[in-house]
């Protein structure tokens, strides 16, 4: 999830390399300070919740419960947890759409239905991911194609007999 969450920064929020980089590790930082001092072990990177990811968010704000430490690095701490936050809340929209839509396109099998939560969540990101990359590098993968639609990427899905 930490390297997705990077490479989101970058991509979606124009965030330098490094800067991804460091409020990625700013996240592992978090997770040990909020786990010391909640005596829960946790890790934000498996916390699929997000209202859960909003109240820790809210306790390292400017005016949180755990406000000072949420401002070390000149704020970078306080920054990482509300950049992951809305990551968090875009990738769960965008893996209850895709859920939503394999819901209604298949039964599960039995060994389907033996998949955790977190694996379902960890195998959409990377499907994501995948659709993502080739769709920005359509034309070094397959020059004779182009995306219908053109920068607004209409036509990135679409239904074919009924199926998305």
């Amino acid at each position: 999830m930490r390297r997705e969450f990077e490479r989101w920064m970058v991509k979606q929020e124009r965030k330098k390399p490094n800067t991804a980089y460091q409020y990625a590790q700013s996240i592992d930082k978090v997770s040990n300070h909020y786990s010391t001092h909640t005596q829960q072990n946790t890790d934000l990177y498996r916390v699929l919740d997000v209202e859960i990811l909003r109240k820790i968010k809210d306790d390292y704000s400017l005016h949180g419960k755990f406000s000072e430490f949420g401002g070390k690095g000149n704020g970078t701490v306080r920054n990482a947890v509300a950049t992951y936050y809305r990551y968090r809340v875009e990738w769960a929209l965008n893996s209850s759409i895709t859920t939503n839509a394999a819901e209604e396109d298949s039964v599960a099998s039995d060994c389907e239905s033996k998949t955790s939560e977190d694996d379902l969540a960890f195998n959409l990101s990377y499907e994501r991911d995948l659709q993502s990359s080739m769709i920005h590098q359509i034309d070094s993968l397959f020059p004779e194609y182009q995306i219908y639609g053109g920068e607004s990427l209409e036509g990135v899905e679409f239904a074919i007999n009924g199926k998305g």
